[in-house]
């Protein structure tokens, strides 16, 4: 039986996450600068994590997919998607000594936006657009019966806890609630 956690309003939870073929997965900190295709700091630990997984599962073949708010016309928006897409590959390739061969870029433009800010939305923030500026990866190739994990670290308070989770949290203090979920938070 695991102790109460040290400090009871705030647990640190470690989820597993499946990823299987053709599943989409958005990453934590892969968001850009308005009309940027710079890798920003935040983003490289997750394309680090990327670099793990894809060196765990040599097979594997990834599509980076990377997306723009819907500011701008839809021209540009799908030009600056896909050099966002070459900007990560590039990063995984000169950083990590991915294959090229394992990495396909797509760009979606502003085709696929998470929230309400679409064309016609005047009133959205500029965090929410930031949300829409994102690169997910996708597993197209390589993988066959055996799906690929990866152990995900989140940060709850201790109050929004299910039962389930009370029992395998580890307490932890607010100042690193507070770094894991500003991590998980895209900047403005």
């Amino acid at each position: 039986m695991r102790a109460l956690p040290i400090d009871p309003k705030f647990v640190r939870l470690t989820k597993k996450e499946t990823i299987k073929q053709g599943g989409a997965i958005r990453m934590n900190n892969i968001y850009y600068d308005l009309n940027s295709d710079k890798i920003l700091p935040d983003a490289e630990g997750d394309l680090n994590a990327l670099a793990v997984i894809m060196k765990e599962y040599p097979s594997v073949i990834i599509e980076l997919s990377s997306h723009t708010d819907a500011r701008g016309s839809n021209e540009s928006n799908q030009k600056l998607s896909q050099r966002r897409a070459e900007s990560a590959i590039r990063y995984l390739i000169e950083t990590q000594g991915i294959s090229r061969e394992r990495l396909q870029p797509k760009g979606y433009g502003e085709t696929v936006i998470l929230n309400r800010c679409t064309n016609d939305v005047k009133d959205c923030t500029d965090e929410e657009h930031r949300f829409n500026r994102r690169t997910e990866f996708k597993v197209i190739g390589g993988v066959t019966e055996k799906a690929i994990e990866r152990t995900i670290v989140v940060a709850k308070k201790w109050s929004e806890c299910t039962a389930e989770e009370k029992k395998e949290g580890v307490g932890i203090k607010e100042d690193e609630y507070i770094k894991i979920n500003k991590a998980n938070t895209p900047k403005n």
